[in-house]
């Protein structure tokens, strides 16, 4: 009969899940995540040892992670490193100029090693690679006796590589159709005191500019309203001058899409 390991989910009461030791190995979960988006991977690690609790674990990142927030895991720690790039990333906040290298998460004390039997579960939030395909993640589980397992090899091994399935996004229209603008497109108005873009869903970020013939208008505030990040609003320093402005808007949506546009209106004075 072949052996089995049993996993025991605290506050489930009465609930047990029994697996064959061979198919416990560190994954991570979901399998499949969307190209070019924020989502969350869970780091799932069992104790495969009987006298030997897991207090390190390591989890190496391939390549295009440019940054990663943990989830907090009680008496645990976590530490991003990262690693400098050999070619800049442009990107609408500027160049990126390193990325996530590996993840190293501690037990702070004995009290919160993995014990025998049981397993954790550490999250992870970040944009993931815009290119689909299987990404791999070594990662090196340290016991308390001293013993090293490393998870590097290929699906299908003994000692399988953390892996997830990245899949292009499914092709839409519009990700944040634009709902309205303010003032309206070709419009005329005696005054304007802000520039408005609102958008059916919510915002990641969101500029406006303003210019008139060709020149950038000086502006008080531009971005995300705090209270409402539907809209993008831009405030002008002094009072707009008769004449023909065009807006320039920039935004990212919440499925972490960057969009943009423009409209043109009229001051009359």
């Amino acid at each position: 009969m072949p052996r089995m390991r049993v996993a025991v989910l605290t506050g489930l009461t009465g609930l047990v899940v029994a697996a064959p030791a061979a198919q416990a190995h560190v994954t991570l979960n979901p399998r499949s995540v969307t190209a070019n988006s924020f989502g969350r991977l869970d780091v799932r690690v069992p104790n495969e040892r009987d006298e030997a609790g897991t207090k390190t674990v390591v989890l190496h990142f391939p390549h295009g992670f440019y940054s990663a927030s943990t989830k907090r895991v009680w008496g645990w720690t976590a530490r991003v490193s990262m690693r400098k790039l050999a070619t800049l990333v442009p990107s609408a906040d500027g160049d990126i100029t390193e990325e996530v290298a590996k993840i190293t998460f501690r037990a702070r004390t004995k009290a919160g090693w993995i014990a025998p039997g049981q397993f954790e579960e550490f999250g992870l939030s970040m944009r993931m690679p815009a290119t689909p395909g299987t990404l791999s993640f070594p990662a090196r589980q340290t016991y308390s006796n001293g013993e090293v397992v490393n998870w590097n090899g290929g699906a299908g091994s003994e000692s399988p590589a953390p892996a997830v399935n990245v899949v292009a996004p499914v092709a839409v229209a519009a990700h944040t159709p634009l709902k309205s603008v303010s003032p309206r497109r070709n419009s005329t108005r005696e005054s304007v005191s802000e520039v408005r873009a609102t958008f059916k869903a919510k915002l990641q970020t969101g500029v406006i500019e303003i210019t008139k013939g060709g020149a950038p208008v000086a502006l008080k505030s531009s971005g995300l309203i705090r209270t409402d990040q539907a809209v993008i609003r831009a405030v002008p320093k002094a009072k707009l001058t008769p004449g023909s402005y065009k807006v320039n808007w920039r935004a990212r949506a919440d499925d972490g899409h960057s969009e943009k546009g423009t409209w043109s209106f009229k001051v009359s004075g």
